[in-house]
C-alpha cells in the first residue's frame, strides 16, 4: 500500500538526516524528530481503521513514556527518544522486505525489534572504540593488567556459553558473541568516565540534555542543588538547580559531556527490522 511506503521513506530518510546531525554535532534536531512523530500520528489514520490506529498511537506514546524514563536516568539522549517515538508511529507492524523461508514474525511490535538491534550494535562497536583507546592508553589505567585479565576472563566466560549454544542454537551464540565484546569494558567503567567522557561543567551553562555524573558527586553537594536519582532535567527544573548553585556558590559539576552518539545504530537497526523483521527472530530461522 503506498501509505505504508511513504511511512517507511520518512521513516529511513528522518532517521537518515537524524544520524548525520547526530555524527556532527552529537544533537539531533526536534524539527526531524516532531515531524516525523507528526506525519507518523497522521499516516495511522489513513493506513489502519479508527481502533488500531488509536492502539498504535498509545504504543507510540508508552514508546515515549518509558523512553523519557530511561533519559531521565542518563541512558538515552533525549533526540534518540524522540526518534524511537516517531519510529514506533510510521513502523507499528511487522512487513519485512526480504522473506526468507521459515521466517516467523514475533508477537511484539517492531520498535522493539529496533531498540534491540540498535542496543546490540552500540554495545559491540561502541566497547571496540573504548577497549581501543584504553590498550593505547594503558599506562594512564591504574593496575591495567589486572583488569585486562579480568575482561579477557569475562568475555571468555560468556565464550564458552555461546560455543556451547552454538551446538543448540546458532542465532543465539551470534547473539552472545557482541555481548562477550560488550562485558570486556566492564572492568574499565571508571578509568573510561574519568578518561574521555566526564568533565567538568558550568551550572549555570547546564541544559536538558547535559547528564549529570551525580555518583560524582558528594552528597552534600547533591542536597544542595536538591538532586534525586535522576541525571537529566528539563530547562524548568534546571532554573531552580542554577539558582541553589548560586545561593550556595557551587560553580562547575560533573556531566557526561563525550559520551559516544548512537543515531547511526538507531539507524542501522531500523534497516535491519525493515528489512528482515526481528533480528532475534531472523538469526533463529536462518541459521
Amino acid at each position: 500500500m503506498i501509505w505504508d511506503w511513504i511511512a517507511y521513506l520518512v521513516a529511513v530518510l528522518g532517521t537518515g538526516i537524524s544520524t548525520y546531525y547526530d555524527l556532527k554535532t552529537t544533537y539531533i534536531p526536534d524539527e526531524i524528530t516532531h515531524s516525523m512523530i507528526a506525519i507518523g500520528a497522521v499516516l495511522l489514520f489513513l493506513r489502519f481503521d479508527l481502533v488500531h490506529a488509536l492502539l498504535y498511537l498509545g504504543m507510540g506514546a508508552l514508546v515515549f513514556i518509558i523512553g523519557f524514563a530511561i533519559y531521565s536516568f542518563g541512558q538515552l539522549g533525549g533526540g534518540d527518544v524522540k526518534l524511537y517515538t516517531g519510529l514506533a508511529l510510521l513502523i507499528p507492524t511487522f512487513s519485512p522486505i526480504l522473506r526468507f523461508e521459515g521466517l516467523v514474525i514475533p508477537p511484539y511490535p517492531p520498535i522493539v525489534s529496533i531498540f534491540f538491534s540498535s542496543a546490540l550494535l552500540g554495545m559491540f562497536f561502541i566497547s571496540i572504540q573504548y577497549l581501543v583507546k584504553v590498550v593505547r592508553d594503558r599506562d594512564r589505567i591504574p593496575e591495567f593488567k589486572w583488569k585486562i585479565m579480568v575482561a579477557l576472563f569475562m568475555a571468555l566466560v560468556v565464550l564458552i556459553t555461546a560455543g556451547f549454544f552454538f551446538n543448540v542454537e546458532r542465532g543465539l551464540s551470534a547473539i552472545l558473541i557482541p555481548i562477550a565484546i560488550g562485558i570486556m569494558i566492564y572492568p574499565f567503567k571508571d578509568d573510561i568516565l574519568a578518561l574521555y567522557v566526564v568533565e567538568e561543567k558550568e551550572v549555570s551553562k547546564l541544559t536538558e540534555d547535559d547528564i549529570i555524573a551525580i555518583d560524582k558527586l558528594p552528597e552534600d553537594i547533591k542536597k544542595k542543588l536538591g538532586l534525586g536519582l535522576r541525571r537529566t532535567y528539563l530547562d524548568m527544573e534546571l532554573k531552580g538547580i542554577i539558582e541553589r548553585a548560586r545561593k550556595h556558590k557551587i560553580r562547575k559539576v560533573p556531566v557526561y559531556e563525550h559520551l559516544p552518539t548512537f543515531g547511526i545504530y538507531i539507524f542501522l537497526g531500523l534497516i535491519i527490522t525493515i528489512l528482515v523483521g526481528d533480528l532475534l527472530f531472523f538469526l533463529f530461522s536462518v541459521f
